[in-house]
């Protein structure tokens, strides 16, 4: 080969940028991982203030100003007029959480978003209830709070 006279990196010089580059993976993968988790929870949150929203939005525009009928599907639905929340959030799955929609009363409901993965997409409750106050708790043995 023209130009090549042998040189190259040795195994000791491979073996450094390797060590280094481990070092850097080990400081910044769970600052990322960190991140993430902190983002899904606040998307939950996000995410039940929108179907608050869409609660009060779907509840005018009934007979008799009730939710009977309310479900994430059709808050999504566009069959009937707008969608009041994305379809993507109406699947019940968004952003590491896992959302479920109960009408308890005609004039109740509760939502409730858990983490489809605890400790890694999320590791807090959340619910947001008729009042349209989200509350929060660590863990299911835990009382619900208000979200501060």
């Amino acid at each position: 080969m023209i130009g090549f006279k042998g040189r190259g990196f040795t195994l000791v010089e491979i073996m450094i940028v390797v060590a280094l580059i481990a070092l850097v993976a080990a400081i910044a993968v769970p600052t990322l991982l960190k991140h993430c988790h902190d983002s899904n929870e606040t998307a939950a949150v996000a995410s039940l203030s929108k179907i608050r929203t869409a609660m009060e939005s779907y509840r005018a525009s009934r007979p008799r100003s009730v939710y009977t009928g309310a479900t994430l599907v059709r808050l999504a639905s566009s069959d009937n007029g707008p969608a009041y929340i994305d379809k993507t959030l109406g699947t019940g799955e968004k952003n590491g959480y896992g959302f479920r929609l109960m009408v308890t009363r005609p004039r109740s409901y509760v939502c409730t978003a858990q983490p489809l993965s605890k400790n890694v997409s999320g590791s807090r409750d959340f619910r947001v209830q008729q009042d349209g106050v989200i509350q929060t708790r660590p863990d299911v043995s835990k009382p619900w709070s208000n979200l501060e």
